[in-house]
């Protein structure tokens, strides 16, 4: 049987505490890695595949996911309001 991907869900509301100092200003999967965002490598991959149903589910500093919007104007974005208190559990319940 085979299966094709039409949607993708990305889980990135976290602090990102074991990169303290790079993420105090930013959340992880927009840290830059060699010039490059950490997020950019897996929505590059997910385009490629030809997945552009995506949603990211946010929680720390969300406002500074707005500038992936330029690169990729289709994402859409769910909250999680307990990013701080909670495990990705409640990432993924956010994105129900």
């Amino acid at each position: 049987m085979i299966y094709e991907v039409s949607r993708a869900i990305i889980l990135a509301a976290g602090f990102g505490s074991r990169m303290v100092p790079v993420t105090l200003d930013r959340p992880k999967p927009l840290v830059e890695v060699k010039g490059k965002r950490i997020i950019d490598t897996l929505l590059d991959s997910l385009l490629e595949a030809g997945i552009d149903d995506i949603t990211i589910v946010r929680g720390y500093k969300k406002e500074c996911f707005d500038e992936l919007l330029v690169k990729c104007p289709m994402l859409s974005f769910r909250e999680n309001t307990f990013f701080d208190t909670a495990n990705s559990i409640s990432s993924a319940m956010a994105a129900l």
